[in-house]
């Protein structure tokens, strides 16, 4: 009987682990099919395209990146700003301006005013020699303005003076502001404010180097729109187009500069920054230099044609250059398509490829907290308003806050793209139309950088690079120079 109820507890005991393995198997099973259900959830979710943008590319499973590890720049500078606060509340903002300057810091003290009522605004106008000398002097002894508003040639040189840490990182104020996003902004021209990982300058406006020709223009000189992809190409365009049309020009531009702006154009927006402020030393790229060089020596002449802005659709639809050219705001773009659709061409408008074949924008004004400000929370603010859709925004040149160049604002960017296209209606059937809105919208987004130029960077340019295009002296000798005029500069 003993015997027997022990192998009775013996099978139950084996009855019981059968059953308990079967139940994990279920269970395991039904884990996996709903890790599986999540997984297809989640590429299906990244693969959606962007709701606001049609242009983004589709990203697929195998796009998608691995977590940051813990110690990536981003998550370092997080650290980095831990115990960073917000300055306190002051009811004081000072702010110089001069009569250009306050077409766009005007309205923004305005708004400023509106928004924070309690804050006794001092706006301080001077004349443009006064404000660059007060600028120069009193924003080192820690005096001035508390916000900088510049159009970049206040100072002799931008970065040589982000690099003596005179102006205040804006990184912290943006990580603490949940109002502030990047993504609001063309990313490629707010970062041109980065050095060594602060942000010490915010970009307000920027020019995008567009350029027009046509497919008739391209095809009576031997070339396809792939030959306006990279800057190689693109540079092989002006050399050939110049042996195929000796009287043509390299770019139709309004005044008759072009003798000035060849070279200049070439260098500000190919990418040739000049100078490593980082390591103290010239970073030319000598080959690439007299490529452009050469491109500029070739379209060179003692007198050159007359443009007026209305006449450059046409010369070029008769072929007296290949591109046009000086079309930074979105009204003379669609001024171009028009008039060039006008004598039967059909518009190829693009980006100029900089050097690494992506887009380098130039920064026409930008705005900056000095380490000496008095006020940084109130100069943070007014920062944030010439940041804002509100200030930047208007559908046309016109309507817009911003004297030179285009909002860096994509909410503002777009009204004025779309916008200004609205203004153009079907006019003995040349029209404007959405399809040219949006890929002009998308050139406008493209720039992977931003610089500003030093104005003594161009003096030098011209100064010592000129004589080779007139034909006055040989190339490794005015090259020589250059290098030289920027090794010295750069050390002093």
């Amino acid at each position: 009987m003993k015997t027997r109820n022990i192998r009775l507890l013996s099978l139950l005991l084996t009855l019981i682990m059968i059953i308990s393995l079967f139940s994990c198997s279920a269970e395991n099973a039904s884990k996996s099919d709903a890790e599986s259900s999540s997984a297809k959830t989640s590429e299906s979710d990244l693969s959606s395209p962007d709701p606001e943008f049609n242009d983004n590319p589709v990203l697929q499973p195998h796009d998608i990146s691995v977590p940051e590890p813990e110690d990536s720049p981003a998550e370092t500078k997080q650290t980095e700003y831990a115990d960073f606060v917000m300055p306190k509340e002051t009811d004081e903002l000072t702010v110089y301006t001069t009569a250009m300057l306050g077409v766009t810091l005007s309205p923004a003290v305005e708004i400023f005013e509106k928004m924070y009522p309690g804050v006794r605004v001092t706006v301080k106008t001077l004349g443009e020699d006064e404000y660059e000398a007060l600028i120069r002097t009193e924003i080192p002894a820690g005096q001035g303005p508390d916000l900088l508003f510049s159009y970049g040639t206040d100072l002799p040189d931008i970065y040589k003076t982000v690099k003596t840490r005179l102006f205040t990182d804006l990184n912290p104020y943006f990580l603490n502001d949940p109002s502030f996003s990047h993504d609001n902004y063309v990313e490629g021209v707010l970062d041109c404010g980065l050095f060594e990982g602060s942000r010490y300058f915010v970009p307000v406006e920027y020019i995008c180097p567009v350029l027009v020709t046509t497919e008739e223009a391209l095809h009576d000189a031997g070339f396809t729109a792939d030959d306006l992809l990279s800057w190689d190409s693109f540079t092989d365009t002006l050399l050939r187009y110049k042996e195929r049309s000796p009287g043509g020009d390299m770019f139709l531009t309004p005044g008759g500069v072009q003798n000035k702006s060849d070279l200049l154009d070439l260098f500000l927006y190919t990418n040739f920054d000049a100078i490593d402020y980082i390591n103290e030393t010239a970073s030319v790229d000598k080959d690439k230099l007299e490529k452009i060089a050469d491109a500029a020596k070739l379209y060179y002449q003692d007198k050159r044609a007359l443009y007026l802005q209305t006449m450059i659709s046409g010369a070029l639809a008769e072929r007296k250059g290949l591109y046009c050219n000086e079309l930074n705001a979105a009204t003379d773009i669609y001024m171009k398509i028009r008039g060039l659709r006008s004598y039967g061409e059909t518009p190829v408008f693009f980006a100029m490829p900089d050097q690494y074949d992506g887009v380098t924008a130039q920064v026409c004004s930008f705005a900056a907290v000095p380490e000496g400000a008095k006020n940084k929370l109130n100069a943070y603010r007014l920062l944030t308003v010439l940041l804002s859709k509100e200030l930047q925004g208007g559908e046309s040149t016109a309507g817009s806050n911003l004297r030179i160049g285009l909002p860096v604002n994509k909410n503002a960017l777009r009204g004025k793209v779309y916008g200004t296209n609205q203004q153009y209606p079907d006019v003995d059937g040349e029209i404007v139309t959405e399809k040219d809105a949006d890929a002009l919208y998308s050139i406008l987004i493209s720039p992977s950088r931003a610089t500003i130029i030093p104005p003594i960077i161009k003096e030098y340019l011209q100064r010592e690079i000129s004589p080779y295009i007139r034909g006055e002296k040989p190339w490794d000798d005015c090259c020589k120079r250059f290098q030289s005029t920027l090794e010295l500069y750069v050390s002093e």
